[in-house]
Formats: C-alpha cells, sequence, structure tokens
C-alpha cells in the first residue's frame, strides 16, 4: 500500500462562483466561509427530495463539490502516508462522482422548448476527468482489506469510468488508449478476483481486456490465460476452452499449456481435427518451436501414427533451438517406437526357424534395417540426457533400450539404475 500511495495526487476541485439562490447558496455559503463540507453535502442531499427543487444540475454540481471536498481531505492523508479511513476515501468518491454525473444529466435535460443549454458542462467534465484514476485505488485498498467483493466492484467502475456519459466516444477511446497498461492491470485483478469467487463468465470478459495489452507482465499474461481456459472448462465449454489453449501457446509457448493441448487432443481422438490444429498453428506461429512440437507429439500419439511427419516436426522445432530438451526426447523415442511397432506388425520379416541359415538371415536384418533405428534415437536421447541429467525418467528407459539393442553392454549396465521402476 505505501508504494502506491506515491503515485497518488491531489484533486483540484473545479467550482463557479457562488450564486446566491436558496438551497445551492447555502452550500455554496457553508463551503467557502465555514469548510462545512459535510453540512454542505446535507443540505443538497435534503434540497434533491424537496419536490419544490427545480435546479437539479445546481444542486447536483453543488453536492460534487462537497463531496470531491471531503473526498480530497482523504487523499491527502493518503498522499502523505498518513492513517486515513478507507471506508470514507471510497464513500466520498462514490458519492462525488454520483452527483457530477448527475449534475450532467441534468444539465443537459431539454426545457420546455426542447433546447439544450448546459451551464457546468466544462467543469463536472474537468471534474471527472481527474477522478478517472481513484477507482482503481479504491479496488487495492478493498483488496488488501480483505475486502475481494468490494474490490472487484471499484476495479470495474475503475475500468467503466471513461464511459461516463460526459465523455464523448472520442474522449473515451482516447482515455482508454493512453491508459491501456493500467486498465489491463486493473482487467486483469477483476479477472482474479472473479475466478476466486468463481464467476467464470465475468472472468472470460475481463481477461480478453487485460490481454490486449501486449507490455501486460508475462507472468500476468500466463495466469489470464489459465484463468480463462480454467473458466471455460468450469463452464463445460470444451471448444473454447481448446481455442484459449492454442492462443496460449501462440502468446506465451508455456509447456503447460501444451501439455493441455496436447490432452485435449488425444483424448477426442480426432486426428483429423488435431492436425489441422496443429498446422493452423504452425502457420499463425511459423517461428515458435513449440507448435512444431506440438505437431510432432500428436503424428506420433495419434493413430495411425505418423513418425515420418512426427520425426519432421522435432527437427523443425530443434532447428529453432537445438537444446529443446522434449524436442530431443521425443525424437529419440519416436525413433524407437518407430521400429518397435514395425517389429511388432511383422514388417521386416524376420526368419522363425532355428537353422543356420535363418540366424544368418534374422542377424542380417536386425544389424542393416532394425537397429539403425536405434542408432537414429541414440544422439537425441544422448543429448537429452547432456541437458537434463536430473530427468532420468526422459531418457534412461530409451537410452538403455538403443545401448541393449546396439550391443553396447557396458553403457546399458551404467544407464539402467536410472530406469524408471513401474
Amino acid at each position: 500500500m505505501k508504494r502506491i500511495m506515491l503515485s497518488l495526487a491531489l484533486m483540484v476541485v473545479a467550482g463557479s462562483g457562488f450564486a446566491q439562490n436558496s438551497a445551492h447558496f447555502k452550500a455554496q455559503a457553508l463551503m467557502r466561509d465555514k469548510k462545512d463540507y459535510a453540512q454542505a453535502a446535507e443540505v443538497c442531499e435534503q434540497a434533491i427530495v424537496n419536490p419544490k427543487t427545480t435546479k437539479f444540475a445546481e444542486i447536483y454540481r453543488d453536492m460534487g463539490l462537497a463531496y470531491a471536498s471531503l473526498f480530497n481531505n482523504e487523499l491527502a492523508k493518503a498522499a502523505r502516508e498518513l492513517p486515513f479511513d478507507t471506508i470514507a476515501f471510497c464513500n466520498y468518491l462514490d458519492k462525488a462522482v454520483d452527483a457530477f454525473t448527475n449534475s450532467h444529466l441534468a444539465d443537459i435535460k431539454p426545457d420546455a422548448k426542447g433546447r439544450v443549454k448546459p451551464e457546468f458542462e466544462i467543469m463536472n467534465k474537468m471534474n471527472l476527468n481527474q477522478m478517472l484514476n481513484y477507482f482503481n485505488y479504491a479496488g487495492v485498498f478493498k483488496a488488501q482489506g480483505g475486502k475481494n467483493e468490494e474490490s472487484l466492484k471499484y476495479f470495474e467502475k475503475y475500468i467503466n469510468m471513461p464511459k461516463n456519459p460526459i465523455f464523448s466516444q472520442h474522449e473515451t477511446d482516447s482515455i482508454y488508449k493512453v491508459g491501456l497498461h493500467e486498465y489491463s492491470q486493473a482487467a486483469f485483478n477483476v479477472s482474479l478476483l472473479n475466478y476466486n469467487l468463481k464467476n467464470y463468465e465475468a472472468v472470460i470478459s475481463s481477461a480478453d481486456l487485460a490481454l490486449k495489452d501486449a507490455e501486460l507482465d508475462k507472468q500476468n499474461v500466463h495466469d489470464a490465460y489459465v484463468m480463462k481456459s480454467n473458466s471455460f472448462l468450469m463452464l463445460k465449454d470444451t471448444v473454447s476452452y481448446a481455442k484459449t489453449l492454442r492462443d496460449a501457446v501462440a502468446a506465451t509457448a508455456g509447456e503447460g499449456f501444451m501439455s493441455d493441448l496436447i490432452t485435449y487432443y488425444m483424448r477426442r481422438q480426432n486426428r483429423a481435427e488435431a492436425i489441422q490444429m496443429a498446422d493452423e498453428l504452425i502457420k499463425q506461429k511459423g517461428s515458435n518451436k513449440t507448435s512444431y512440437y506440438i505437431k510432432g507429439c500428436l503424428e506420433m500419439n495419434m493413430t495411425p501414427y505418423n513418425y515420418t511427419s512426427a520425426r519432421e516436426a522435432f527437427a523443425k522445432a530443434m532447428e529453432l533451438d537445438p537444446d529443446y530438451l522434449e524436442a530431443n526426447t521425443n525424437m529419440g523415442v519416436c525413433w524407437i517406437q518407430d521400429v518397435q511397432d514395425k517389429i511388432n506388425a511383422n514388417y521386416f520379416h524376420l526368419p522363425r526357424g532355428n537353422d543356420n541359415a535363418s540366424a544368418t538371415k534374422y542377424n542380417n536384418i536386425v544389424n542393416t534395417q532394425i537397429n539403425p533405428y536405434y542408432k537414429n534415437a541414440l544422439p537425441y536421447l544422448e543429448k537429452a540426457r547432456q541437458l537434463a541429467p536430473e530427468k532420468p525418467e526422459l531418457w534412461a528407459q530409451g537410452l538403455y533400450l538403443c545401448y541393449t539393442n546396439l550391443k553396447e553392454t557396458a553403457k546399458a549396465n551404467e544407464v539402467k539404475p536410472f530406469v524408471p521402476k513401474n
């Protein structure tokens, strides 16, 4: 809280010359002569509900000035890092904004002849413009006090404040453009609060706003996609869930999103759809190693298996990053799975006889047709071991198979203790 206090600026309350007229004269006199802003606000509140009152634009304007002055007192304490009343800070802010807004609405109401002659538009707009950022601080204060639902309300007010009717569409667009980073951060806060409150539909819209900021903190980008994808999952919208994962992979190359995306398509067992998605991801982010890795995993693990295409995809990923651990691992595994599937399908037509001729032919096929697969796998798995010696679950089983089949007994014995026991 102390760090944010340093950025608070005092509000300069804009008013006009004091009018000599009944209720608002009394309110203005209280503010001018006695600095009794609370009493002035009370006078205006009573005048508003008085059936004889007709000058609503003036009364609401005075009410706004009174509450803005009371708000400014709390703001001054906060700016100096002194103890202040956060409840009063928020309440006075709410009432000041409402009063200036109502003043504007009354000010632009056509008269009996249909004419619109606003008197206070410039001052009301000036005051509301100064108050644009304060709802954001209110949201922070409420969050720091553990008032999550109230915090959510104020962050949402901050995000929606530029849409106040006093601002033109051009002014609204300009405010959002200039403050994109701040509004995106507030939208992230709204997503987080809604996520914790299990308001999943609200999470999605605010996450989209947060992600518009290209300079949003990387961790926040990651978390926004997590919240958005999980919200779609909780709402049982699996199509939007998958699309969000694709967007997350393209935006962050995060391994968690990549794994979830691969799992999603493998569970659906729709190979054509999965490969189409991978190809679209590559087209969208051709220089992204993760896109090629996803394609390789799907080609390798979804029937009918296409190991050649999988290896081409892993090779592309490693062109972009030779030290890509998972791509090296899966390239090696791909060669091993390919040869084992072919052995099981009798692709090599290994002889079954016990005679010398059959044995000679068998050994010849193993040496010239089968072992090349293990030789091709070996350098990738050895590279994986070099990259992550602390993760034998990625390379030990594959290395052991390669060394064993290639009759490198000493190396097989050395790596055997690292093979997972399962």
